[in-house]
């Protein structure tokens, strides 16, 4: 392996005989935990925080960061309003000196961890036996809320407080002066959910989701939304702070709001397509947000500004469970988007998920056996209908979204509760959870959509 070689080729550098080479050799570490825990011991005192801090960012983010952002990350301070200029490193290239050979930068400046090796040592219980390296040990939970936090501090800086950037010049200019900002925003969340339960994590949470860090807020969702710079002006002024902690799938958050939220409130439209806390919640399949928002009084028959309303979008999913539970709480069936006029049923069939149709298919019969039903025939009756759909519903495990099989191709005009960001499923080792990425094409019924970032 290269960090052996090279440990080697340092031992044997200065030696002049064969000799002196064996003895050399003979120092070399017992496999890649000791050749690590010694990289880990030459740590100066006083930089341990540092390079505790740089692998807890390489280890656990969820997509490669670059130098600039990772120097931009160290120079968090919880509490701070501000990124004290004299707290940071002098130079991004100090975190490679403090580094040495645990870290690695690519041709395209990309930090990351030498070898995935270094990651599965550090999470180790390898480096806890070892009392002079325990104190480098690193826990899932914890390093995904420390993260939470650093990236929910940094959205929270004064400078967001004066609210999204109003021309695509001064869009530019933030991105390029705060650069943690893209990776804060599409990655704050995905931390959050993947960390242990924290009530400082909470706290900076409902701080952008509070009235009075609505300009933060806003700043948040203007760069949520663009998925490229020159879409720097397609965030919906009306986002509400329940619509979006629905659709990223918070759920102490969803609770706290929900407690202080009026039924218009819990049913106004917070994306750019007019859709729902419900909406997003369905798309994203967060079986128990939308079982909170429906006792706290979603409707699940609101309509987004075209006409598509949560079975609509949770039938384009394919996710059973979502649907059962729309139907069991009174969802209409038969309800029609006001673009075309397909229903439900429609958006399963178009997007391949012919379970999902089935099951609309056999409530639709249950409730009016004449009616016709094949696809795109008209309804036989005027308006909606709704149906208390009676089957025994086993709620999963609250999961990750994934993003349907298959998408029709007029999907992206009509969808609801999904944003020009797109928020897809990745998987990290064992940890399988949301982030942003590119806005996709529209895809065909048999390909099945990348993550792409």
């Amino acid at each position: 392996m290269l960090i052996v070689s090279h440990a080697a080729s340092r031992l044997t550098l200065h030696c002049r005989t064969i000799r002196d080479i064996k003895k050399s050799l003979q120092k070399l570490p017992n496999g890649l935990d000791e050749t690590y825990g010694r990289s880990l011991l030459k740590v100066p005192p006083s930089d341990i925080p540092l390079i505790l801090k740089t692998l807890t960012w390489l280890a656990f983010s969820p997509v490669p960061i670059t130098l600039h952002e990772l120097w931009e990350a160290l120079a968090i301070e919880k509490g701070n309003a501000v990124i004290d200029d004299e707290s940071r490193l002098r130079s991004p290239q100090d975190i490679l000196v403090i580094g040495k050979s645990l870290i690695t930068v690519s041709t395209d400046g990309h930090v990351m961890l030498s070898h995935l090796s270094v990651r599965d040592y550090l999470v180790s219980a390898e480096i806890v036996e070892v009392p002079e390296t325990a104190k480098f040990s690193l826990r899932p939970g914890s390093s995904h809320q420390e993260l939470a936090q650093d990236c929910l501090t940094y959205l929270l800086l004064s400078p967001f407080s004066d609210g999204p950037s109003s021309t695509q010049k001064e869009y530019l200019s933030r991105l390029k002066q705060f650069p943690l900002l893209k990776y804060a925003t599409k990655y704050w969340f995905y931390h959050a959910r993947n960390a242990d339960y924290s009530e400082e994590t909470q706290e900076l949470a409902m701080r952008l989701f509070s009235k009075s860090g609505r300009q933060n807020f806003m700043s948040w969702v203007q760069v949520f939304n663009a998925d490229a710079s020159f879409k720097w002006d397609v965030y919906p002024r009306h986002a509400t702070s329940l619509y979006y902690a629905s659709s990223i799938g918070l759920d102490e958050v969803v609770e706290t709001l929900l407690q202080s939220a009026t039924p218009e409130m819990i049913n106004a439209p917070g994306s750019r397509f007019g859709g729902t806390a419900l909406h997003a919640a369905a798309i994203r399949e967060h079986i128990t947000i939308i079982k909170r928002l429906i006792l706290a009084g979603a409707e699940p028959g609101k309509q987004d500004f075209n006409g598509v309303s949560p079975l609509h979008s949770a039938a384009s999913q394919g996710s059973l469970d979502v649907v059962k539970v729309l139907l069991s709480n009174g969802a209409p069936i038969d309800v029609k988007d006001g673009m075309d006029g397909t229903t439900p049923l429609d958006w399963a069939r178009l997007s391949g998920h012919e379970d999902v149709a089935n099951l609309l298919l056999k409530v639709l019969e249950e409730c009016s056996p004449s009616r016709p039903s094949s696809l795109g025939s008209p309804s036989s009756t005027q308006g909606s209908r709704s149906t208390q759909f009676s089957h025994k519903i086993e709620e999963p495990q609250v999961g990750v979204w994934q993003p349907g099989v298959g998408f029709f191709p007029d999907y992206y005009e009509k969808r609801s509760g999904l944003e020009s960001s797109l928020v897809l499923s990745i998987s990290i080792g064992e940890e399988t959870s949301q982030v942003d990425g590119e806005f996709l094409q529209s895809l065909e019924k048999t390909e099945k959509p990348n993550p792409v970032w």
